[in-house]
């Protein structure tokens, strides 16, 4: 059941990358972006069985953050991938200041529900630590980068080929760095490394599914008035 609900909710998410292009240009794609980021954090302690392994939601919505930096490099440059990586790093920060200084208030004695939002944003410090140094400030400006210089390499040919090889190799880095940064001591080692390699394999996945979006992205770029 995992794994068809899998493939429906990617399809979707990846469609909805394109008619935010459509209807809300550069800044639809990157707003697009931050929430994907936002809900990844919120996320990245669900941990999910797909095709029998052990898994973390979070981790689907992390791999459609690389076709947005992708579309965004495309059509409006490597200075503006560079943008909406750094837009994302404010975002994430922001949202947890707001989050952490939640958790600091004295609830209600109604509130049932304090200890539960307290628990699942505990040790958020440190997986945040892990996403904004090794995932947004070095790995995903890696990827802009990658995409931009294979872009120059091939003089602008072979979109599918930028598009995977950059995401392919940051996706293998930030699997094995981001997790081991962030869960290490606090999930067993032998899950961990299921999980990273899980991970890995349906973010690559994701990659192959996300090429004929980039390619369909052109068909959604605004219509200049």
């Amino acid at each position: 059941m995992n794994e068809i609900l899998f493939f429906v909710f990617i399809f979707i998410d990846l469609f909805l990358a394109l008619l935010f292009l459509r209807f809300f240009g550069k800044r639809g794609v990157m707003v697009f972006y931050v929430a994907h980021i936002i809900m990844s954090q919120i996320t990245v302690k669900m941990q999910i069985n797909l095709f029998g392994f052990t898994t973390i939601f979070g981790s689907m919505l992390f791999a459609v953050l690389f076709l947005c930096t992708d579309i965004i490099t495309e059509h409006f440059g490597k200075k503006e991938g560079y943008r909406t990586v750094t837009l994302g790093v404010a975002s994430l920060l922001f949202f947890i200041f707001v989050i952490q200084a939640a958790t600091i208030f004295v609830p209600s004695e109604t509130n049932t529900v304090f200890d539960s939002f307290k628990n699942l944003f505990s040790n958020q410090w440190r997986v945040v630590f892990a996403d904004i140094i090794i995932s947004y400030l070095i790995l995903q400006k890696f990827d802009v980068w990658l995409f931009h210089k294979i872009n120059e390499w091939t003089k602008g040919k072979h979109l599918w080929l930028r598009n995977n090889l950059s995401t392919w190799t940051s996706q293998t880095l930030t699997a094995i760095f981001f997790f081991q940064a962030a869960f290490f001591g606090i999930i067993p080692q032998a899950i961990l490394w299921q999980i990273i390699l899980t991970g890995l394999a349906m973010k690559l996945l994701i990659a192959l599914l996300d090429t004929p979006f980039v390619y369909l992205s052109y068909k959604f770029l605004p219509k200049k008035k």
